[in-house]
């Protein structure tokens, strides 16, 4: 590989390419900045490859774990989403155990209202008694709205 002022030039990088795999396919967080850089190298060759830095890290026993996990905004997961006859709702970054669940219609009506337990696999929520339209559903705790999100009914 030479360069030119910022051109790099591919000729020689090809003899290289297996050692810059190595480097690129490390944990960042031992490697550096040096993984970064395998990685722009390694996607002049194949641009597609993604890189599951969570599960490298781990294998070699480093966890990185976020010191403000509260400023994280709760969102709510909804899928399938349109629904026919069922959805799965899952909210993420929330700090209960138990949430509730407002079904609203488009005029504004409360459908249903449902206790919910925090799940990482989500809930299960029937649909069918739901006439086809747009929904809006708001997860609240303690009376206070943690956030909103649209759910379509079709049929």
């Amino acid at each position: 590989m030479h360069t030119e002022g910022n051109i790099v030039r591919m000729e020689g990088i090809e003899s290289y390419r297996e050692q810059i795999s190595e480097i690129a396919f490390q944990c960042p967080y031992q490697g550096g900045q040096g993984v970064f850089r395998a990685r722009f190298f390694l996607s002049l060759f194949n641009d597609s490859i993604e890189y599951d830095d969570a599960s490298v890290c781990l294998a070699q026993g480093i966890l990185k774990v976020s010191h403000s996990v509260n400023n994280i905004a709760p969102r709510l997961l909804i899928k399938p989403n349109p629904a026919n006859n069922e959805t799965e709702v899952f909210l993420t970054s929330i700090d209960y155990d138990q949430y509730q669940l407002k079904i609203i219609s488009q005029d504004g009506r409360i459908v249903s209202e449902l206790n919910l337990r925090h799940s990482l696999s989500g809930n299960k929520i029937s649909t069918s008694f739901l006439m086809p339209g747009v929904y809006y559903l708001e997860a609240t705790t303690d009376g206070k709205s943690v956030c909103r999100g649209k759910l379509v009914i079709v049929r």
